[in-house]
């Protein structure tokens, strides 16, 4: 009788989930953050990559289609047009 009422106390001890769903929860939580985190920054990261891609290709363009000799004015004003496109 007593190691009966022992074990259903036992079980009812082991069985009981109480508290588990928070615990979880805070697990998932800073998962979750971290996740969409990290979204953000790869997704800043290729942005700024293309970007500045795109910006190289049209300085390059511009470069290799003139057919005169660049002097340093025309390089400034190259560097000015690379950091309005990037």
């Amino acid at each position: 009788m007593i190691i009966r009422s022992f074990k259903k106390r036992l079980a009812a001890k082991l069985g009981a989930e109480d508290g588990t769903v928070s615990v979880e929860a805070v697990k998932v939580y800073q998962l979750l953050i971290w996740a969409i985190t990290a979204t953000f920054v790869f997704f800043d990261a290729f942005k700024t990559l293309h970007l500045s891609q795109k910006a190289t290709y049209a300085v390059a363009d511009m470069l290799s289609r003139e057919s005169v000799a660049i002097d340093d004015d025309y390089l400034t004003a190259m560097h000015e047009v690379f950091a309005h496109l990037a």
